[in-house]
């Protein structure tokens, strides 16, 4: 079972990830490898080269205004 947390730091978003149910520790070793190298590593770099945009009203950053 594969789950992931997103925790507000100081400035930045830390994704906690969870896989459980691996049956030895070789295979725990290479798919936290495989987490890093093919899943975290190219969504934290694609995630810093885009523009930042600001908050304007303490809601969630989205691309689209809320209607009423």
């Amino acid at each position: 079972m594969v789950s992931w947390r997103l925790e507000a730091t100081s400035g930045a978003t830390v994704v906690r990830l969870r896989h459980r149910g691996l049956p030895n520790q070789a295979e725990f070793e290479g798919h936290a490898q495989g987490w890093r190298e093919y899943f975290l590593a190219p969504m934290k770099a694609w995630l810093e080269s885009r523009p930042r945009r600001a908050k304007r009203d303490g809601g969630p950053r989205t691309g689209r205004r809320a209607t009423k």
